[in-house]
C-alpha cells in the first residue's frame, strides 16, 4: 500500500514566508505580493517536476493567532486579489478555525497573521488499478477448495476453507467461513458474511 501511493500521489511543494501584521492594519499590496510570489515558486517548482499548467491547483493558507497568543491556527485564505472588503471574511474564517481547533473563539483581541502558506500540488492521470486474475469458477455454485472443522461458540462446526487468490470480483462468502492467504488467514464467524473486491480485499460484515 505504501509503495503503491507513493507512485501514486500528486506531487506537492508547501511554501511559507513570514508575515507578521494585524488583520486591520495589513499592507494590503504587500500581502497579495507575497502570495503571488509564493504561488509563482510554487508553479516554477510543478512546471520543473513536468507538471503542464493545466495540472497545476494551488490553495493558500496563512498561519494566524490572536494578539498575545503563543501558537497559531492555520486557516484558508480565498484566492486571487484580496481588497480591504476581504478581512471581515477572513477574519470571521480565523475565528471558525479557532472554535474547531480549541473549542472558543474571542471578538476582544486583535487577530494577526505570522506566516502565510501556498500548497502546489500537481495533479497526474490515475494509475491503472491491479485487478486480482481470479476466475471463481470453483466458487460459482460456493463451492469451497475444501472444508474442515473449525470451534466456534462452545462446537466444532464444518467450516468451508477458501483459497484468496482464486477469488473472483464480487464473490459472496457466508459465514462460517476461511480465507486462506499466502502470508495469513481470515476468519469469519458464523454470523459474519464477506465479499471479496477486484483487488483481492476481502470486505467482512459483522452480524449481530
Amino acid at each position: 500500500v505504501s509503495a503503491f501511493g507513493a507512485t501514486a500521489m500528486n506531487l506537492r511543494h508547501d511554501l511559507e514566508s513570514f508575515l507578521y501584521a494585524e488583520v486591520e492594519d495589513i499592507d494590503l499590496e504587500r500581502l497579495n505580493t507575497d502570495y503571488e510570489t509564493l504561488e509563482a515558486r510554487g508553479r516554477a517548482l510543478l512546471a520543473a517536476d513536468g507538471v503542464d499548467g493545466g495540472g497545476m491547483m494551488i490553495s493558500r493558507t496563512a498561519q494566524m493567532r490572536y494578539q498575545g497568543q503563543t501558537f497559531e491556527v492555520e486557516c484558508e485564505i480565498p484566492s486571487g486579489r484580496i481588497e480591504a472588503c476581504h478581512l471581515p471574511v477572513i477574519a470571521q474564517m480565523f475565528h471558525a478555525a479557532h472554535t474547531k481547533d480549541f473549542g472558543v473563539h474571542s471578538e476582544d483581541f486583535p487577530i494577526v497573521f505570522v506566516a502565510l502558506g501556498v500548497t502546489a500540488i500537481g495533479k497526474f492521470s490515475d494509475p491503472p488499478i491491479f485487478q486480482m486474475d481470479g476466475t471463481g469458477e470453483s466458487r460459482g455454485n460456493g463451492a469451497a477448495a475444501s472444508t474442515r472443522p473449525v470451534y466456534f461458540g462452545g462446537h466444532w462446526i464444518d467450516t468451508p476453507v477458501f483459497t484468496a487468490s482464486e477469488l473472483a470480483a464480487d464473490t459472496h462468502i457466508p459465514g462460517p467461513s476461511i480465507v486462506e492467504y499466502a502470508d495469513a488467514c481470515a476468519v469469519l464467524p458464523p454470523d459474519c458474511t464477506g465479499k471479496s473486491d477486484g483487488m483481492g480485499n476481502l470486505h467482512i460484515a459483522i452480524g449481530n
